[in-house]
């Protein structure tokens, strides 16, 4: 029976996840919106498997934002979403970061556009606009001896002395920029201008769609609002700190005295600079907590939806006090609140637990991760599943893709990629990761995780070290004290890797919060109660300082019993002042000290039972696995995570649970009982193999534990003493067994031949150009000989993804609209292909002529509209046009490209596409029929976005008794899918999904076995230049390298299956495994 939220329970959900479980893209709308195209991609988005998407304006939207055809394109998207059944969020910014409109909240004026309050040292004169004035004696460095704050006006014997300099306060406005359409970021301090922004997004959603509130429309999204972002700027040599024009009066509600008096001291070294830096962070968090996050929670609950969203930079504790104070207080204002984990790195485990720990201690919907931005076009499938499973192994319940780009013409293609949408070969197989990570979310959604340590989150102690240089800085990550601080949030990342390594699940607790929800029980054992979680134990990080409410809870806490570990030397300050009382408590004898993050392991074993333990072969810790435990009304549930990526293992799973055990499988869907052993003390052991980056999932049934009634299960129970290593012997369980049984039926020495879906590619990113009759110019990377031309032409630059929306000025008419601008591509061929070339080109609707060796192309009308790929009409994205190009020559041929070139004009890269190869030398050459196993960007597919099909042959004796098993062996690409006599049989997206099952899709004697090898768009798009290789992260910068950055090689990733490619008959001695659900 389903509850009042329609769940069904993790067992009911795993078998049928609906919409909620399933991932919701980031869907950049980033060009001229078709209301067909919008239809047809929330239908794909609906068929592969996701939940729902987020409506989010990105770079390079032509429809005006917010404008009556937007407003329509929203209406045609929910309308189809909701006939298919899935789930709109609204990202609520153009672009990011929240808070702007896109412009129109800054645009009404100077109270609504960011603020910096300024420090001039040695100023020459009190000017008028000053907020204060002070003399200030020196000392080395940003150190100051004394400071004197002088009246206002300063008059002649009032100011400073001879060994004094005169230091004055400014409130100063950001300038404005590109990056906000031209305009100043907003003043995310001032309730008038959230207000405002509210005014302008929310409630023109409201007002357009707000029928479909609370139902098809879940909730609003906001991404990275903040009171200091990386474009704001104030007068160059001054330090300056955020600020809003009430900020000094809220700072005197709340701390009590006047902030002026103290403020040098957030800038300079000094005595009492430690508090003053305290009580500035505090009320900065406490005033954008209010301001932003409350504000936008209240509005969207009223409304009938949920606010959700991730602040910037979580895993930097410098750059977050900077941002908005503090991290965790914002969570608590939204109803899902998220994260952002860019590229594919499990470093951020601090980002992670954050946010997790405020959704388990107030109970919200769960944790959202953006997820995959920045990881670059070459994105393999299990390299996607193992950056969701750490993540949901930490507290995340639903992936957003970053993200499904409506077109990837022009500038979009290097929009922070990958995208997850029809432009990669591998999206018709996307229902496999869809479902898989759905199952996954089904079953650790709606649990309480087993969590009883408490981390006391850093913060406090940041904000009494952060100040800011008096005399300014380079940019905002580099401001004087942030290194630092970044540095110290690093270590508490560590510890908190650690704890998480040696299966000491654990929570983060933020003070500020803990401040109004958090009571000490003392029945029983003493618990550390945050709103619904409970603790056992306390661990402080190597903190400075702490509230005065944290220092009583942790008083109280340990004075009952409780546990409180300190790691290195304890916090001296209460807000930033030396405490005698903290020193009086933290010497007392009620605490545990640690010298490192073994010790504090060791002081937990001390006195915590473990409520998960993994061992591996033998007998230690296995710390690449990490583990999540969660108890559910049906029972509980076990999440284990593999994160070493090159290596497999064998581990023991030992759980502090019991009853009967089932092993889900999320790739297949299935569920089937499980082997363990079960002890007299309620510890259940569960012995498993885990592949390279793989995963198990395993679900206890609810029943009670007891010494007297332990079930054996396979004939097996122990004692509760018999506690050995895993040993040697443990390995005979799954893989060796079954190697013992089988034997090898045949080994594909190569394929009988390799088929290519789509046609080949040779990418052309390099041109000559001319303007109207002019000379031709040197060669140059097409962006740059494009730039060239734009500034002739004077239009803006466009290179960079950094200036003013599209929108805004697309439709603009350049100086010289429609002069004749030609580009000349050369390629060579070493022989003619017999089916000859065609050219895949973007931007055609502006272009005149297209000739190849000065004879001209047939490239039909300049009618973008869309078409199916089947008439040839596009290639890789739907801007993408054919052209049919004369025959080629051998050795160097010239196409010329000649657009009317207007304002709204972007040339880009092109491609020469047909039946043909591509020599590693990239020059064309005759179609090969003699693809082997191995790397095919070697074989003639050098460039290919595409996916290849291996056909093989075997003729086979089926015995009964016996099951049958494909080993693909190792593949270079993004996912295998595999066929068998023209049946699906399933697919290999992770190594350790191998083998894959025939037996029923077998003949007697000859049988047809398809392996279907999907590549993607990397070498197609590149990048290809970077001197450096690719390297994280992959934005709009590595396609466009110059001078020592730039190389003139191409850069390419392997693609193809390596093989050995193997056909196993495996001794059935236990049920057959499920087979994987179609598509």
């Amino acid at each position: 029976m389903a509850g009042e939220d329609g769940r069904k329970g993790p067992r009911g959900d795993f078998l049928a996840p609906p919409a909620r479980f399933r991932s919701a893209p980031f869907w950049g709308w980033n060009d001229l919106l078709d209301p067909e195209e919008l239809r047809r991609q929330v239908r794909e988005m609906a068929d592969r498997g996701f939940g729902g998407f987020y409506i989010h304006s990105r770079e390079g939207l032509e429809t005006p934002y917010l404008g009556e055809a937007w407003v329509e394109a929203v209406r045609v998207a929910v309308h189809e979403a909701k006939a298919v059944g899935l789930e709109v969020w609204i990202y609520d910014e153009d672009r990011w970061p929240s808070g702007f409109a896109g412009g129109k909240v800054p645009a009404r004026g100077d109270a609504f556009r960011a603020k910096g309050l300024t420090m001039e040292l040695g100023a020459p004169s009190v000017p008028e606009d000053a907020v204060a004035a002070y003399a200030v004696e020196e000392g080395a460095g940003d150190a100051a001896l004394s400071v004197r704050r002088l009246p206002l006006p300063v008059r002649g014997s009032e100011g400073p002395l001879r060994h004094e300099i005169l230091a004055v306060l400014r409130s100063e406005v950001s300038m404005k920029s590109d990056w906000f359409n031209g305009e100043a970021p907003p003043d995310n301090l001032n309730p008038d201008c959230v207000d405002a922004f509210i005014e302008e997004t929310h409630e023109a959603y409201f007002r357009a769609a707000g029928n479909d509130f609370g139902g098809t429309i879940r909730g609003f999204f906001f991404d990275e609002p903040g009171v200091h972002d990386r474009h704001a700027s104030m007068t160059a040599g001054r330090g300056w700190i955020p600020w809003t024009d009430g900020f000094a009066a809220f700072f005197r509600e709340r701390r009590g005295y006047d902030f002026l008096d103290a403020a040098p001291l957030v800038f300079l070294d000094g005595p009492g600079s430690a508090a003053a830096r305290h009580d500035y962070w505090r009320t900065l968090a406490e005033r954008f907590r209010e301001t932003f996050s409350g504000r936008i929670g209240t509005w969207c609950r009223k409304r009938g939806v949920q606010s959700s969203g991730h602040l910037l930079w979580e895993g930097d504790l410098g750059v977050a006090t900077r941002v908005c104070g503090s991290i965790m207080p914002n969570y608590f204002e939204m109803d899902l609140p998220g994260i952002d984990i860019l590229g594919i790195s499990d470093r951020e485990v601090s980002t992670v637990k954050q946010c997790a720990s405020v959704a388990n201690q107030f109970g919200k919907a769960g944790v959202v991760s953006e997820m995959y931005g920045t990881a670059g076009w070459n994105l393999s499938f299990e390299r996607q599943r193992s950056h969701g499973d750490w993540q949901a192994a930490l507290g995340v319940t639903l992936r957003c893709e970053h993200h499904a780009l409506y077109s990837i013409r022009g500038c979009r293609k290097r929009d922070y990629p990958p995208s997850f949408n029809y432009q990669s070969c591998w999206w018709r197989e996307t229902r496999v990761m869809e479902d898989y990570f759905a199952r996954l979310n089904a079953a650790l959604s709606g649990g309480k995780p087993v969590r009883d340590v408490l981390v006391l989150h850093p913060a406090c102690s940041a904000w009494s070290r952060i100040g800011t240089a008096p005399r300014g800085f380079a940019r905002r990550g580099l401001d004087r004290d942030l290194p630092w601080a970044k540095e110290y949030g690093e270590r508490f990342n560590a510890l908190l890797r650690y704890l998480v390594e040696d299966k000491r699940d654990c929570d983060v607790g933020d003070e500020i919060l803990m401040r109004s929800h958090t009571s000490i029980e003392v029945s029983g054992p003493p618990v550390f109660r945050i709103g619904l979680a409970r603790y056992r134990a306390i661990v402080l990080p190597e903190l400075d300082s702490v509230l005065p409410e944290t220092l009583d809870l942790i008083r109280r806490f340990a004075e009952a019993g409780g546990l409180v570990v300190v790691l290195g030397t304890p916090p001296s300050m209460v807000e930033g002042r030396p405490s005698p009382e903290a020193r009086r408590f933290f010497g007392g004898g009620n605490l545990r000290f640690a010298s490192d993050f073994a010790s504090v392991a060791e002081l937990l074993d001390a006195v915590l039972p473990r409520q998960v333990d993994v061992l591996g072969e033998d007998g230690s810790r296995a710390r690449s696995v990490w583990s999540l435990l969660a108890d559910h009304d049906e029972g509980s549930v076990l999440f284990l995570t593999n994160r070493d990526d090159g290596e497999g293992c064998w581990v023991e799973a030992r759980v502090l649970r019991s009853g009967s055990v089932e092993e889900w499988d999320c790739l297949a869907g299935t569920r089937k009982p499980a082997e363990f052993e079960a002890w007299a003390d309620g510890t259940t052991l569960i012995r498993t193999d885990l592949g390279p980056s793989d995963s198990r999932l395993f679900m206890f049934a609810a029943k009670a534990a007891s010494a007297e009634e332990v079930p054996e299960v396979n004939g097996r129970s122990r004692p509760a003493h018999d506690r050995g290593a895993l040993g040697r012997g443990a390995q005979s369980h799954g893989a060796q067994r079954r190697a013992a049984r089988s034997r090898v039926l045949v080994e594909f020495a190569e394929p009988e031949s390799v088929e290519a879906t789509m046609p080949n590619a040779l990418i052309l990113d390099r041109a000559s150009f001319r303007i109207e009759d002019g000379p031709w110019s040197e060669e140059l990377p097409l962006w740059m000989a494009q730039d060239r031309v734009r500034a002739v032409l004077g239009l803006q630059p466009i290179a960079a993804s950094e200036g003013r929306q599209r929108y805004l000025w697309v439709g603009e008419a350049g100086p010289r609209d429609g002069t004749a601008v030609a580009f000349r591509f050369r390629f060579e061929v070493a022989e003619v292909p017999p089916d000859g070339v065609k050219l895949a080109l973007e931007g055609r609707a502006d272009v005149r002529r297209i000739r190849l060796n000065g004879e001209d192309a047939d490239y039909g009308s300049s009618d973008l509209g869309y078409t199916d790929r089947g008439d040839e009409g596009w290639y890789v994205d739907r801007s993408m046009r054919i052209s049919r190009l004369p025959m080629p020559k051998t050795g160097t041929n010239e196409i010329e490209v000649e657009f009317a070139y207007l304002n709204r004009t972007e040339a880009e890269d092109c491609a020469v596409i047909g039946t043909f190869s591509v020599r590693p030398d990239r020059r064309i050459d005759l179609p090969s029929d003699t693809l082997r196993l191995g790397d095919w960007t070697v074989q003639g597919f050098y460039h290919y976005p595409g996916s290849l099909v291996y056909h093989f042959t075997m003729e086979s004796t089926l015995r009964s008794g016996e099951r049958y098993e494909l080993d693909p062996g190792s593949y270079y690409g993004t996912t295998i899918a595999v066929r068998v006599n023209g049946a699906r049989v399933g697919s290999v997206p992770w190594r350790a999904a191998a083998p894959l099952d025939l037996t029923d899709f077998l003949d007697r004697g000859i049988n047809l076995v398809d392996i279907e090898v999907f590549g993607g768009p990397r070498n197609f798009l590149g990048p290809f230049h970077c001197a450096e290789g690719e390297t994280p992260p992959v934005d709009w910068t590595k396609f466009r390298r110059y001078g020592t950055d730039y190389s003139d090689a191409y850069s390419v990733v392997p693609c193809g299956l390596t093989g050995p490619v193997r056909i196993v008959a495996v001794a059935e001695r236990r049920p057959q495994p499920q087979r994987q659900p179609p598509l």
